[in-house]
This record gives C-alpha cells, structure tokens and sequence, in this order.
C-alpha cells in the first residue's frame, strides 16, 4: 500500500533529479542576467556622457548628477 509519505518521498526524489539537472542552466541565466545589467548601465553612462541624456523604451531622462 502506498502511504502519503511514499508520495512525499518520490515527489522530492523528482525535484532533487530536476534541480541536479537544471543547474547549469540556473547558473547561466544568472550570469545573463548580471551581464545584461552591467551592459544597460555601461550604455547609460555613454548616453550621458555623450549625449547628456538616455532613452529607455520611449521615455527620454536628462542626465543630472546628485551628490
């Protein structure tokens, strides 16, 4: 007979198996992620600098310093 905590038991068996396989792609979709960030903020300090302003979508921001 099958009890609830044999249900518990595979059902946690399966995540471990799907985690163990998956973390590579975990790891690299936070590596994307780190580098798409540094990439905008790299791309809005050279607006700034240039152009004194930097667009995101269709909203345009003026470049202001606050100390």
């Amino acid at each position: 007979m099958i009890t609830p905590a044999d249900d518990v038991r595979r059902f946690l068996g399966f995540i471990r198996k799907v985690w163990a396989g998956s973390m590579g792609v975990v790891i690299a979709l936070v590596v994307g992620f780190l580098l798409g960030i540094v990439y905008k903020q790299g791309d809005i300090i050279d607006d700034c600098k240039y152009a004194g302003s930097f667009r995101v979508h269709s909203q345009a921001f003026t470049c202001v310093r606050k100390i």
